[in-house]
């Protein structure tokens, strides 16, 4: 005994084009409502695989995509812009230390060439700077390698076969420009 989700049971004296034309109501109206995670479906299928491996582990998505030589390529990506992060929030915390040192009177010796709370102010504001854009290159440098697999993974499918062929032809007003 099937029954179609609520909506009206099938016994099975039915015919089966019956059962076949509720089966086809039911995934219609199933496919109408969308859930709560239907930007999940990107994920699904080989690409989306891809993707997720990728952005789990950086290079992962490639090693799925079987492209080895990109896997170092992606890991000194992200590699070196994690290595600029940290450094960039070392310094920071540096001279935000130093500043509220001079603040405090704590420092009473130049820090690295700073004699004033005002310079140390500067090269606070100046780390704080390149911190926060060192956060959006790493996470521009991640998603870049994640839409590396993804599209890459789009692409193994893409049909290049000789059959493909360009015509250009007369038309009524003009040309006609057919892709087969």
């Amino acid at each position: 005994m099937c029954f179609s989700l609520g909506l009206t049971p099938l016994a099975q004296s039915q015919s089966d084009t019956s059962r076949e034309e509720a089966t086809v109501v039911t995934q219609s109206v199933d496919s109408e409502v969308p859930g709560p995670f239907e930007f999940m479906k990107i994920f699904s299928g080989n690409p989306g695989k891809a993707a997720l491996y990728s952005a789990i582990l950086p290079g992962a998505g490639q090693l799925y995509n079987k492209n080895y030589w990109k896997i170092p390529i992606a890991l000194a990506a992200e590699g070196t812009a994690i290595g600029f992060l940290i450094f960039n929030q070392r310094a920071y915390t540096r001279w935000k230390n130093a500043h509220l040192g001079f603040v405090n009177g704590t420092i009473q010796i130049p820090y690295r060439g700073a004699t004033t709370a005002s310079q140390a102010r500067s090269q606070r504001d100046r780390f704080k700077q390149l911190r926060d854009q060192t956060i959006i290159a790493t996470v521009a440098v991640h998603l870049i390698q994640v839409a590396d697999a993804f599209i890459h993974r789009h692409l193994i499918e893409f049909d290049v076969s000789d059959d493909l062929s360009f015509m250009v032809s007369p038309g009524k007003v003009g040309i006609s420009l057919s892709l087969r």
